[in-house]
C-alpha cells in the first residue's frame, strides 16, 4: 500500500508525492520558498493505507519588521550575558567558601579574617553590574550616558546618604588601624561581646548574653574602643572579708591558702598573684586577693573554678566569713 502526501503552506500546494513506509520531505524546497519558516508543524490527517497525507508548514515571515528581528536578538544576548553573569557570580562564591574561607580560618586572625566578606560582596557586586552593563550595551542603550547620569546621581546620593558614606569610611579605618579582629572581645559604647562580621557599613558584635548587636562603623572611630582580648592576662579583683574574731593565725592561714589556689590552677591562671590583710571594715577583716587569667581560659568559667576552690578550702579550714552586723548596747538612764 502507498501513502498519498502533500506539502502545503501560504495557501498553496508545495509539494506533492507517495511513499509505501516513509515520507520523505524535500524541506530544501520549502525552505527556499519560505526562507523565514521557524516552526514546523506536522499532522497525520489519517493513518490507513491509501489515506492522504497533510503535513502543515507554518511560516512567519518577520522579513517586513527588522527591528522586532532586533529586539528579540537583544532579548536573547541579555538573556545569555546575564546567565554566564549568574554562573561567574556563584562560581566566584563556590571558590570563596571552599577553598579561601576554610585556609583563612586555619590563620591567626587579621585582617585578611574580617576583609574576607567585604571582599566577598564587594567583587560579587562589580561582577553583577559589569554583566548589567554588557547586557544593555547588547539592546542599544547609550552606556556612557548613563554612565554620565549615574556620575551625577551618585553625588545627590553621597549628599543624601552622608551617614552611610561615613560608615563606609570608617570601615575603611577599621581595616587600616586594626583595633581589633573577628572573634575579638570587645567593649564600646556599653557593649561587651565576640565580633563576628565587620561589613561595609556595620560591624556585628555577639554580646555576653548571646545578643546580635550591629555597631555602625563610624561609633569606632567617633568612640574608643576597649580589646579586652589582647590584654596578656584578665585581672581579677576578689575582696573577702573574715569575721572579727579571726586570730593572727587564722588570717595568715587564709592568705596561705589563696596563693595555694593559684599555685594549684596554674593551667588557667598566671603564676603572679597579689593576696594580703588590707584593711579593718565596719564588719568583716577584709583579705585583698589579685589573681590573673591566661589569654586562652575563658574568663567566665575560670573565676567559677576559683571562687568554689576560695569556697571549698576555707570552709575546711574553719574560717568564717563575715556578713553586715550590728552590735547595740542599751545604757539604763537614771
Amino acid at each position: 500500500s502507498t501513502y498519498q502526501w502533500t506539502i502545503t503552506g501560504g495557501g498553496g500546494a508545495l509539494q506533492t508525492g507517495q511513499g509505501s513506509n516513509s515520507i520523505t520531505v524535500d524541506w530544501g524546497a520549502v525552505s527556499g520558498l519560505y526562507p523565514n519558516a521557524v516552526e514546523v508543524i506536522e499532522s497525520n490527517a489519517a493513518g490507513c493505507p491509501g489515506a492522504p497525507v497533510l503535513i502543515d508548514v507554518f511560516v512567519l515571515d518577520l522579513s517586513g519588521n527588522p527591528g522586532f528581528l532586533a529586539f528579540l536578538q537583544g532579548v536573547a544576548n541579555v538573556s545569555i550575558v546575564l546567565t554566564l553573569t549568574s554562573i561567574v557570580s556563584r562560581v566566584f562564591d563556590a571558590l570563596v567558601t571552599e577553598v579561601v574561607q576554610p585556609y583563612v580560618e586555619k590563620t591567626d586572625g587579621g585582617a585578611d579574617n574580617y576583609m574576607l566578606p567585604i571582599i566577598r560582596k564587594v567583587t560579587k557586586s562589580i561582577i553583577w553590574v559589569f554583566g548589567v552593563i554588557v547586557g544593555l550595551d547588547n539592546i542599544g542603550f547609550d552606556i556612557t550616558a548613563m554612565i554620565a547620569g549615574l556620575g551625577i546621581g551618585g553625588l545627590a546620593l553621597a549628599l543624601a546618604a552622608q551617614d552611610s558614606v561615613k560608615n563606609i569610611f570608617a570601615g575603611i579605618m577599621i581595616f587600616l588601624d586594626k583595633p581589633f579582629k573577628i572573634k575579638d572581645r570587645i567593649q564600646i559604647e556599653g557593649f561587651d561581646g565576640v565580633v563576628e562580621e565587620v561589613g561595609l557599613r556595620s560591624t556585628r558584635v555577639r554580646t555576653l548574653d548571646g545578643r546580635i548587636v550591629t555597631i555602625p562603623n563610624s561609633t569606632f572611630t567617633d568612640n574608643s574602643v576597649v580589646n579586652v582580648t589582647s590584654q596578656p592576662a584578665l585581672k581579677i579583683t576578689l575582696n573577702l572579708g573574715l569575721t572579727y574574731d579571726t586570730s593572727d593565725d587564722d588570717m595568715q592561714k587564709g592568705v596561705d591558702l589563696l596563693r595555694e589556689i593559684v599555685a594549684d590552677h596554674s593551667d588557667i591562671l598566671e603564676k603572679d598573684c597579689a593576696v594580703g590583710f588590707k584593711d579593718f571594715g565596719d564588719f568583716s577583716l577584709g583579705i585583698l586577693f589579685l589573681y590573673y587569667i591566661k589569654p586562652e581560659a575563658h574568663w567566665l568559667d575560670s573565676q567559677n573554678t576559683i571562687s568554689k576552690e576560695v569556697l571549698k578550702r576555707f570552709n575546711a579550714a574553719g574560717l568564717d566569713f563575715a556578713f553586715p552586723t550590728q552590735t547595740l548596747l542599751n545604757k539604763e538612764i537614771k
